[in-house]
């Protein structure tokens, strides 16, 4: 991954976390990673643990961001929440992963798009 890419990367994490933030989740842990994977952001909302994956896109892209979450991405997500969930025990009532999407809308500003329940394990 190149400089450009990183750097992209990061700032829509950051914008991500600041949306979750504002809609009552508590981030509990950002880029947790292991050997199977790496998730961008755990976070809590009432009984709700959510593993969350980022995807940001550029004008001119390809597709939506959240296509690139395929299956390979989800297995290594799952087996990552996996290892969290054995080390980070919780009282959650559910557990859920979710994507969010940030593509380029207007200069310096991003439509954010949070998809619930993108998909899951099993």
């Amino acid at each position: 991954m190149n400089k450009e890419n990183r750097l992209l990367g990061s700032r829509a994490e950051e914008i991500a976390v600041q949306f979750l933030i504002n809609r009552g989740w508590q981030v509990i842990h950002r880029n947790f990673a292991t050997r199977r994977g790496e998730i961008d952001v755990i976070a809590l909302k009432e009984d709700v643990l959510a593993f969350v994956e980022v995807k940001s896109g550029r004008k001119g892209g390809y597709g939506v961001p959240a296509q690139r979450v395929g299956a390979v991405k989800q297995r290594r997500l799952i087996l990552a929440a996996e290892e969290f969930l054995l080390t980070h025990p919780t009282e959650a009532d559910s557990i859920r992963f979710d994507v969010i999407e940030l593509s380029p809308s207007r200069e310096e500003e991003w439509k954010i798009t949070q998809i619930e329940d993108a998909f899951r394990a099993g």
